[in-house]
This record gives C-alpha cells, sequence and structure tokens, in this order.
C-alpha cells in the first residue's frame, strides 16, 4: 500500500524501529537526534548525507557541509554508522527504511519547517527498490524510479497524459531540461499549465550567474515559459510535485537538468494512482498557488536578495 504520510509520523516511525536507514542532501538536527537515540537503544541505524551540500557563498558551503558533518560525527557517536557521500556519486534522494519493511519517500529533507509530500510505502517491490538506492544502487519498476533522468521521465510522463486537463507543476529548483521542454510543448497548444517555483533557488541562480558574468539561464528560461503562456507563481518553499487529469506524480527530483553529472543523481520520483493521493497534492498545490506571488511581479533584485 502506498499512502500519504507527514514528519511525525516517520519520526514515531524512527522512535520504534529495530533498524532504520536514512538518507538526505542535508538534515535537521531534530531528526539526527532521533537517529542517535535509536542507536543508542541498541537499533542498527544507516545515515548517508551528500558531502558538499550546495550553497549560495562560500561560507553556506562551508556552514551546510559542517552541519553534515555534524550530523554524521552524532550517529556515530551514538553506535550507528554514518556516511558523506561524494560528489562523484550524487546523492538528492531523500529516503527511509524502516525495518527493512516500510519505506517513507520526502521531497524537502525531512524538513522541521514548510510544506512537504511523505510518502508511505509497504509494496515489496518498491521496498526493495528503496533498499537498493539507501545502498546507492539505482533501480526502479513502472511507478518508481531512484535516479534523476529516470524520474523526471516519470514526470514528464503526467505533463505529456494530461492533455487539455489544467496542469500543475511545483519544483525548488527549475531549468532547462525536459519539465522544461514538456511546458514549452503545452504552452505551443495553449493547455493551461500553472508552475509554482522557489523564490529562494532563483535568487541562487540569479547571484550565481552575476559572479560568473553568464546569463541567469533559470531565469530566461522562466521568462519564456510566462511569456509563452504558462501561469509562473514563486512561493518561499518549493516542494516537487504533478498532477494533471488522472495522473500525478511526486518525488524529490527538482525540475532542472538530467545530464552531465546529474545524469547519475539519486534521486526519487514516482507516479501515483491513487485518486485520494492524487487530490491530496491538488489540495497542497492550490493552497500554496494562493498564497505565492505571481513571477512578474517580483523582480530580479529582489530574486537576487532571495525574497
Amino acid at each position: 500500500m502506498i499512502a500519504l504520510s507527514d514528519r511525525p509520523a516517520v519520526l514515531a516511525a524512527i522512535d520504534r524501529a529495530r533498524s532504520v536507514s536514512l538518507s538526505a542532501y542535508i538534515l535537521p538536527v531534530s531528526v539526527t537526534d532521533r537517529l542517535a537515540a535509536a542507536a543508542r537503544r541498541d537499533a542498527r541505524v544507516e545515515l548517508a548525507l551528500a558531502r558538499y551540500p550546495v550553497g549560495d557563498t562560500p561560507d553556506e558551503r562551508r556552514c551546510l557541509a559542517q552541519a553534515n558533518r555534524d550530523a554524521v560525527d552524532t550517529v556515530r557517536r551514538a553506535g550507528g554508522q554514518a556516511t558523506l557521500v561524494s560528489p562523484r556519486d550524487p546523492l538528492h534522494l531523500k529516503a527511509a527504511l524502516i525495518d527493512d519493511r516500510v519505506a517513507y519517500l520526502d521531497d524537502r529533507n525531512w524538513s522541521d519547517d514548510g510544506p512537504q509530500s511523505i510518502l508511505a510505502d509497504d509494496e515489496p517491490d518498491d521496498v526493495a527498490i528503496v533498499r537498493d538506492a539507501l545502498a546507492r544502487h539505482a533501480s526502479g519498476n513502472e511507478h518508481l524510479r531512484t535516479v534523476k533522468p529516470e524520474s523526471l521521465a516519470l514526470e514528464r510522463s503526467v505533463l505529456e497524459r494530461a492533455g487539455d486537463a489544467t496542469l500543475d507543476v511545483e519544483t525548488e529548483s527549475f531549468g532547462i531540461g525536459p519539465i522544461y521542454d514538456a511546458l514549452e510543448q503545452r504552452a505551443a497548444a495553449h493547455q493551461a499549465t500553472r508552475l509554482l517555483v522557489c523564490d529562494r533557488e532563483l535568487g541562487q541562480a540569479q547571484r550565481r550567474a552575476h559572479r560568473a558574468g553568464l546569463p541567469p539561464v533559470e531565469i530566461r528560461a522562466l521568462d519564456r515559459l510566462t511569456l509563452d503562456g504558462v501561469d509562473v507563481r514563486v512561493t518561499p518553499a518549493g516542494e516537487k510535485m504533478a498532477r494533471g487529469g488522472a495522473g500525478a506524480w511526486v518525488g524529490s527530483t527538482n525540475a532542472t537538468r538530467d545530464w552531465g553529472s546529474t545524469a547519475r543523481q539519486l534521486d526519487w520520483g514516482m507516479t501515483v494512482s491513487d485518486p485520494a493521493i492524487s487530490a491530496a497534492l491538488r489540495a497542497r498545490f492550490q493552497a500554496t498557488w494562493e498564497t505565492a506571488l505571481p513571477y512578474g511581479t517580483v523582480t530580479e533584485p529582489e530574486l537576487a536578495r532571495g525574497g
């Protein structure tokens, strides 16, 4: 069975687990502390985090990397196993496996602030796929994939099947890639599309481009989509989902490129057919949409400040 879950349920599952394996790009201290407590009561605990998370400035990159080192040290001191994963094998997977029986899949690093979508999945085939991913081996089936290009391919399939129904897409980062291409195709066909993106990520993209003296590709992509008829809004905390017609997708994968180093990036994406999950995702999207700012009203200087 696959069902929507939430952060309290994940923390409660960690608290009673005999074994827990968890991965994230970065991790809140509150989750690290739960893992350490589980290890101290002799649960088997395994943690994997990115060694060098991306940050907007050198100081932010150092702080994020230090936070991940601290999390790994905390779990190790408590008796668990913990690893920092090299950028040579990019890790963007937010997944947990409890007692080798239930997989939890999260789109936002088990965050203790802002919205996030978490799925609880005890289907044996899916559990085996998540187990492989936590061991850093990508695999998948017809509805679940754990490497970025294949995850985005599942998302794109939802976009392409939406047809004339209004399509809702939400992402944290956005760029040129398969989702951009699919949205342009919808715009050319005059099919209604709403896109939510994260203002912090846009601000970081703008500042990186400015420092490098390069055109801000992400901003140009959104400008083009807006000009072509896609309704774009900006929100402080971006989830990762797509919904249109009878199809829906949710994952940890950003709607950016799927080539270069990201071709090997461990990520997850799942298409869901359960009407209850699809309806819940639509409600989550709509709630965020109603408080988001129209993209055209957010100036480039505001994005450069991260808001």
